[in-house]
């Protein structure tokens, strides 16, 4: 999905360096799926990405994974960007928000 210019020679310093890495694992249908796609990458990169997740909310990576599925099914980015903004007042409307847990 993600078009590398030849013209860019992105550097690892750079996000889009890693543009293959990160399709081919967060392109997967579950958070399961994606976990042991990073597991199984065998890269230091795979590893530090792996490592960002496990230390994150459970819910949040959840709440987040299911919010990407539902905007790649629209067509509409208005859309996708208000149903995440409603997601987003929501969970700042919780206790659990407001006590930081």
């Amino acid at each position: 999905c993600v078009e590398l210019s030849p013209l860019g020679g992105w550097g690892e310093e750079h996000a889009l360096y890693y543009a293959p890495q990160v399709e081919a694992a967060f392109s997967r249908g579950s958070l399961p799926e994606v976990m042991r796609a990073l597991e199984e990458g065998g890269t230091e990169w795979h590893q530090a990405a792996l490592e960002v997740l496990r230390e994150a909310s459970p819910l949040a990576l959840s709440l987040t994974f299911a919010q990407l599925r539902a905007a790649e099914e629209t067509d509409c980015w208005a859309a996708a960007a208000r149903a995440e903004a409603e997601s987003c007042a929501a969970a700042a409307a919780t206790a659990d928000f407001r006590a930081g847990a």
